[in-house]
């Protein structure tokens, strides 16, 4: 690209708060503003404080501003911009009405959750500016046809302009080393709340310590749900083979799941859920990026049927997709992890799978106006 300019704000839940706006051209770093924001937040932090509020804006008008300067004001255009959230893609609808951006996007990834704050004000002018990018942006991004019907469950019969599915994807490791069998590590990456489904296969480990006693089971990430799932695997007795490395870096998540067999996306159905977690509407919609991972790792995936990649699991012999089932869960390990062949077969259609997804597709068919279909769900493979 010519110019590329990268804006990054402090509103988002991310633990790590910065304002960073970048200026690359021709693929050389031209212009870095970087500014660390400190202030103490928790789990029920939602950024709606007037404090929040007036830094949001502020930091907004800086980046705008220099987009603006980058342009010249006007004299020259961006191709396009893309808002990965709704303040973010407001302020990229406004970019193009001034004529500095031709195409606006608005990619919606974060906006489903159950409630986004505390204070009805905010949750009504929140809904509003959603309301208004839906309909407004040449193209919304979604990452899959029930990632939409969410949205319109939420915010009602929205028009948008244009419509493209875009998931989630992942980065190959061409040279990565084909998991084995006998490496009985199945591997779960991702926030341990309720909806995550962790305590499925915890709730069924001692029948499966029975026929293979190495298993072990790997839980990576933290959060409120975790004392929980400890207490659990204390109480199954199973607590050497459950094991909790709680919050770890990319790079080291990416390690671990190298050095496992079996990857873990299972999600709580609606029905069997105790409590409604703030993030719980997001996770059910599937497809996270540390399920993508295990597949580009070679993992067959156990998954639970109803999220974006479970009907592609199936399809496709890249894992087993279950219901919401004790029986079902333990049938599934047993299958996996009992027969050579099978495992070798549903190894390689992992990895083929995944390349559909990998980073440069997804990347080139966005930007082409062009849909990746996660699943079909009507025509099932036997």
């Amino acid at each position: 690209m010519e110019k590329y300019v990268a804006a990054r704000f402090p509103l988002g839940f991310a633990r790590k708060q910065f304002f960073e706006i970048a200026l690359y051209s021709n693929g050389n770093l031209e212009y870095e503003k970087k500014v660390d924001i400190k202030r103490e937040h928790d789990e029920f932090w939602y950024g709606d404080k007037a404090t929040d509020i007036i830094l949001e804006i502020t930091n907004q008008i800086k980046a705008l501003l220099k987009i603006a300067q980058v342009t010249q004001f006007g004299r020259k255009k961006f191709d396009v911009g893309i808002g990965a959230d709704p303040v973010c893609a407001y302020s990229v609808s406004l970019l193009r009405n001034m004529g500095m951006v031709k195409k606006a996007v608005y990619a919606n990834y974060n906006d489903v959750t159950p409630l986004r704050s505390n204070n009805n004000l905010f949750n009504a002018l929140y809904a509003r500016v959603v309301k208004s990018c839906l309909t407004s942006a040449d193209y919304v991004w979604y990452r899959w046809e029930n990632h939409r019907n969410g949205v319109l469950a939420k915010y009602g019969n929205i028009k948008e302009r244009a419509i493209v599915m875009v998931p989630h994807g992942v980065y190959l490791n061409q040279n990565h080393a084909l998991p084995k069998i006998n490496n009985h590590k199945i591997v779960s990456a991702k926030a341990t709340s309720e909806t995550a489904g962790i305590q499925l296969l915890i709730e069924v480990m001692p029948d499966l310590l029975k026929v293979i006693p190495d298993l072990e089971f790997i839980v990576v990430g933290t959060g409120k749900y975790l004392p929980t799932l400890q207490q659990l695997a204390k109480e199954k007795g199973v607590e050497n083979n459950v094991k909790f490395y709680g919050q770890k870096t990319h790079e080291e998540t990416l390690q671990i799941v190298n050095e496992c067999s079996v990857g873990y996306a299972a999600y709580v159905p609606t029905k069997f859920r105790k409590t409604m977690e703030a993030d719980s509407a997001l996770e059910v919609l599937g497809s996270t990026t540390s399920t993508m991972e295990m597949l580009g790792a070679s993992l067959p995936i156990i998954c639970t049927i109803g999220m974006g990649i479970s009907y592609e699991v199936r399809n496709e012999n890249a894992g087993i997709a279950i219901e919401w089932s004790p029986k079902e869960m333990y049938d599934t390990v047993i299958k996996i992890l009992s027969d050579n062949e099978r495992y070798k077969i549903m190894s390689a259609n992992a990895r083929k799978l995944a390349t559909k997804y990998e980073w440069q597709n997804i990347f080139d068919s966005a930007l082409r106006g062009q849909d990746i279909v996660m699943n079909n769900p009507i025509v099932l493979h036997k």
